[in-house]
């Protein structure tokens, strides 16, 4: 009896250290099953919102990343988020394009594990539809804007010709900021049919280069590559959202106003969201904004995108 009762001490000594032996606090959590929910906005009532600190969990890795084109010895990257619930959002991928002057944290021999728009990507997954995040050369060294406009050019190209049929993806969206704003413009307004996304969503995008930002365009790609010369006669059929702050001190709002006016007139289907109070990339996690306010913002995007369903 007593030596039964010595060995069970001793099992359970030993079960009691094996199990202190994986106590260590690991540096995040894991997501959990039902991402955090905010409170409803009332002025969005279809829009579903997930929390900051959800979005902001590195447990959060794409599902793969693909290369959708190799150029003058870099590997262009696209990550892709799958939807994390089964519902009709499947169908619709949101591609993020992101800006910081056209500049990339992509070289040659390195891996790529996203930019600053990956939040977004992670985003749209949570609320079922397919994230993805791509990035492009960076400007100078050779490369030219309408180098980096071929890049995000190919990226649709990869995403509609591949990923729509094995994926089952129906429908494009696509968001840009600032930089990346740009390029979701011009890919909306190129003559090119076969770029234009189903809705395109341009977060304080540089569209004037008249008076800012000239040292990035020469004059022959202004007529190609200027949102503001391109919305004069440019009819698309992608449907597009001008989201700006009124406090933006990088890219004026009234470069914003003064784009709907012109997209409007030529009859395109296009609106202005004004940020109140908001400033430049308004809609970046860890940059400027709050995490309420860009939640709010990103809200306000997935409004739009709902709108393309009906």
């Amino acid at each position: 009896m007593k030596r039964s009762f010595v060995l069970f001490l001793v099992f359970v000594l030993l079960s009691f250290s094996a199990c202190g032996a994986d106590t260590g606090t690991p540096s995040s959590s894991p997501p959990s099953s039902s991402p955090p929910s905010l409170p409803p906005d009332p002025d969005l009532p279809t829009a579903t919102l997930v929390s900051y600190d959800y979005l902001a969990n590195e447990a959060m890795k794409p599902m793969r990343q693909d290369v959708y084109a190799e150029k003058d010895g870099y590997s262009l990257p696209l990550n892709l988020y799958a939807p994390s619930v089964d519902n009709a959002n499947a169908d619709t991928a949101v591609l993020c394009i992101h800006g910081g002057g056209w500049s990339s944290n992509l070289t040659k021999d390195g891996e790529w594990d996203g930019n600053w728009m990956r939040h977004q990507a992670r985003y749209y997954s949570l609320l079922g539809f397919w994230g993805l995040e791509v990035t492009y050369r960076g400007f100078g060294g050779g490369v030219s804007l309408s180098d980096i406009f071929e890049d995000v050019a190919d990226a649709v190209r990869y995403v509609k010709t591949e990923l729509y049929t094995e994926l089952g993806i129906e429908r494009l969206i696509v968001i840009g900021d600032s930089a990346g704003g740009h390029l979701a413009l011009c890919l909306a307004l190129t003559e090119d049919a076969s770029l234009h996304p189903d809705g395109v969503i341009a977060c304080n995008p540089v569209s004037d280069f008249s008076h800012r930002f000239t040292s990035y365009i020469t004059s022959g790609e202004q007529a190609t590559l200027s949102p503001m010369h391109l919305a004069e006669s440019a009819v698309t059929d992608t449907k597009i959202l001008l989201m700006h702050g009124d406090a933006d001190t990088v890219v004026p709002y009234t470069d914003s106003q003064l784009l709907l006016g012109k997209l409007t007139a030529a009859g395109n289907d296009a609106a202005l969201s004004t940020v109140a109070g908001g400033a430049h990339a308004f809609i970046l996690y860890g940059y400027e904004a709050t995490p309420h306010d860009i939640d709010i913002a990103m809200k306000r995007t997935v409004e739009f995108i709902y709108s393309l369903y009906e």
